[in-house]
């Protein structure tokens, strides 16, 4: 038996929580993953903040991180003011144009504010 948990354990815990695509992850509350699943938050935010980038992206998203290495919309967020900077040579237009978009959504993105039932969580 392995000490470790198997990446099929993971898709089973989050499914049996209702977090059964990248959408209900990439809208989740990584706070109130933590408390239904028993994953660490610092985890749960990486694949909330990944899940919610691939949505936006969508099929560019595997372009996105090969240009940029941006993985998470956490790692986006910190070019939001500057997102010129992560235009570079090989990026296509249209990853520039959604880099300016998606930038655009993240000055209200905050994950810890949504809630499975739609309710604010206050902090």
């Amino acid at each position: 038996m392995s000490c470790c948990i198997k990446p099929f354990q993971h898709e089973v815990r989050l499914k049996r929580e209702g977090y059964d695509n990248v959408e209900n992850i990439a809208e989740a509350n990584p706070i109130e993953m933590a408390v239904r699943t028993g994953f660490s938050y610092s985890q749960l935010k990486s694949w909330v903040g990944e899940a919610w980038l691939r949505t936006q992206f969508g099929l560019d998203y595997n372009t996105l991180f090969r240009d940029t290495g941006v993985r998470t919309a956490y790692q986006l967020k910190l070019f939001k003011d500057k997102p010129e900077l992560l235009v570079t040579e090989t990026n296509q237009k249209r990853i520039q144009d959604k880099i300016s978009c998606v930038t655009e959504l993240l000055h209200d993105w905050d994950p810890t504010h949504f809630s499975s039932d739609n309710n604010a969580i206050e902090l």
